[in-house]
């Protein structure tokens, strides 16, 4: 290959990689649903179901998780989701 295809190939090849960068990091992403609203429960049986949602952020990553469980299995884990910080 000669020196100047090899410069062309790589000016292409640079430029369709920032490009496609520049493009996905500009990309708006889809809304989130919002995580159920704490309500007071009606009786016993609606407050089982009702299941809370806890965003957490993972360190060393800009992904955060949800982790949604039902108010007892938050409690047996320790955490409150009525409880505010």
């Amino acid at each position: 290959m000669s020196m100047t295809l090899k410069a062309l190939t790589l000016a292409a090849t640079m430029t369709l990689g920032l490009s496609a960068t520049a493009h996905a990091a500009g990309a708006p992403t889809a809304p989130r649903p919002p995580a159920a609203a704490p309500s007071a429960p009606q009786d016993a049986a609606s407050s089982e179901a009702t299941v809370y949602c806890i965003r957490e952020a993972s360190i060393g990553s800009r992904i955060e998780r949800d982790f949604c469980r039902t108010r007892e299995e938050w409690l047996e884990k320790g955490t409150d989701p009525l409880k505010r910080n």
